[in-house]
């Protein structure tokens, strides 16, 4: 009988012994290549990872490049030095190019993570995010702000500014993207936009309740955006697009919107110009459009947060929202109350409060790459193998005392030219940056100052006296709910 209990205890204690084995392999990683890093622990295995990676930019900053971590049990590296910042996003961007994410669609091509599709798609779409063709957009996005008039032509009038701003972002990305009319009350244009607004209000959600779980706000929402809008849904969705456009008169047609500015540069690309090609080219650019929408949904939900954490700061600082407000007027004296793309460009201090709002509540946390080959960090020891994930922290640069002072302050003279050209180049990463940086970021900053310029030509915000459930963004940080005062002036 004693081999029956030798052979029964064998079974139990191979098993443990090997798991362990793997088990000290894995934490070993770091430690086999010579690299600092935190310890994998059963602590913070269960860790928040914005706080785990916050705690590695703060205990390492000082003493290393880099140091390594454990997603779950996966090893990456933090970079902690901005000139390798640099070099990661933009010198050796060819060991660098591509991005994690290898369960997104393989037709999503806007966020594919492989490099070659990435650049194709990026090629092809460059021009229509131009500084010229935002210009021609520019009245539609005017258009689609015509919903905050709405809301505030009460003399004092309490609002929600999420539901406000999700409802912009909604509208805009009807209007200034696919080219529906917003009255349209045709049945696939009506059908459009309950679908859209169904998957932009979800996505804004998701973000909030994400952010203040600790989650990254990355890869965590682009596949969970991407999951919305599944492939099965995208023939749903052109079908959607295609008869709400097909159907209007020729003297509905709106022709500032980035559908068309596709089938045009379609267009531009061979010499047939008839009528039925222009139809053809029309119906690849909505292809095109509708199997990007979870980047464009990603963009714009992006966009409704940033403008609705911009509100909330202005209205907690009165002296920054009397000073821009004094600018708006000033700009549009000088341009006979004739809101234009170019008046919109003297206005300085708008700009200022745009990014200082992106520094204090950066809409991507994270950037992601992955290695394509062994690479050496210049002037130390340690190689970041092939394949191995790489993270840019840009919540922690962006309130990294060192950088910005009293980062919790919301101060937009940390962005006048002067202080600008005395940081490092890599100290500002909302946008990303480098050849994998935000396409639609002019189209993202024109949406979050039109929406300020037309709420505060004529009103002032202050934050709202009545109660409401306070929404937790992170945990050392809770919005004391959503309600701005708007006051005529």
């Amino acid at each position: 009988m004693a081999w029956h209990y030798a052979f029964a205890i064998s079974g139990i204690i191979i098993p443990i012994s090997l798991l362990y084995t793997y088990y000290r392999y894995k934490v070993t990683y770091f430690e086999r290549r010579g690299t600092p890093h935190i310890k994998s622990t059963l602590m913070n295995y269960k860790q928040q990872t914005r706080h785990l990676i916050q705690s590695a930019y703060e205990s390492y900053k000082a003493s290393t490049p880099i140091v390594g971590i454990f997603l779950r049990s996966t090893p990456a590296i933090v970079i902690l030095d901005l000139g390798l910042v640099k070099r990661v996003l933009i010198d050796d961007f060819a060991s660098f190019s591509d991005r994690l994410g290898g369960d997104l669609h393989e037709n999503d091509l806007l966020h594919s993570p492989d490099n070659t599709k990435w650049q194709a798609m990026r090629k092809k779409l460059t021009p229509c995010f131009w500084s010229a063709k935002m210009a021609q957009i520019f009245p539609s996005v005017i258009k689609a702000a015509e919903c905050l008039e709405g809301k505030s032509q009460s003399e004092c009038v309490t609002i929600d500014s999420k539901t406000l701003c999700t409802r912009f972002a909604a509208n805009a990305l009807i209007y200034c993207v696919f080219g529906i009319e917003l009255d349209d009350a045709t049945e696939p244009a009506v059908a459009l936009r309950l679908r859209i607004n169904e998957l932009l209000e979800r996505e804004c959600e998701r973000r909030i309740t994400d952010s203040a779980k600790g989650t990254l706000a990355a890869v965590d929402c682009m596949k969970c955006t991407h999951a919305q809008a599944a492939p099965q849904k995208y023939s749903q969705l052109e079908e959607l697009v295609r008869k709400a456009r097909m159907g209007r008169r020729a003297d509905e047609v709106n022709s500032n919107n980035i559908l068309q500015l596709i089938a045009d540069m379609l267009a531009d690309d061979t010499d047939e110009c008839s009528e039925l090609n222009q139809i053809g080219y029309e119906l690849q650019a909505m292809h095109l459009v509708t199997r990007s929408v979870a980047t464009l949904l990603t963009g714009f939900a992006n966009a409704a947060l940033t403008l609705m954490h911009c509100l909330r700061e202005l209205a907690a600082n009165e002296e920054v929202q009397r000073e821009l407000r004094q600018e708006i007027v000033g700009v549009m004296q000088s341009y006979e109350q004739q809101f234009s793309y170019e008046a919109m460009g003297h206005m300085h201090y708008l700009d200022q409060v745009v990014a200082e709002t992106l520094r204090k509540h950066p809409a991507t946390e994270l950037l992601m790459r992955r290695t394509l080959r062994a690479y050496r960090v210049p002037n130390s020891a340690y190689i970041i193998e092939r394949g191995t994930c790489v993270l840019v922290p840009v919540y922690a640069i962006h309130h990294d005392q060192n950088i910005y002072p009293d980062p919790e302050q919301f101060d937009p003279a940390r962005f006048d030219a002067d202080a600008v050209m005395a940081r490092h180049a890599c100290a500002y990463l909302s946008f990303d940056d480098g050849p994998r940086n935000c396409l639609g970021k002019r189209l993202s900053k024109m949406l979050i100052k039109v929406a300020l310029v037309t709420l505060l030509r004529c009103h002032k915000m202050a934050p709202s006296e009545e109660k409401e459930n306070p929404i937790e963004v992170r945990v050392d940080e809770s919005i004391s709910g959503t309600l701005v005062k708007l006051q005529r002036i």
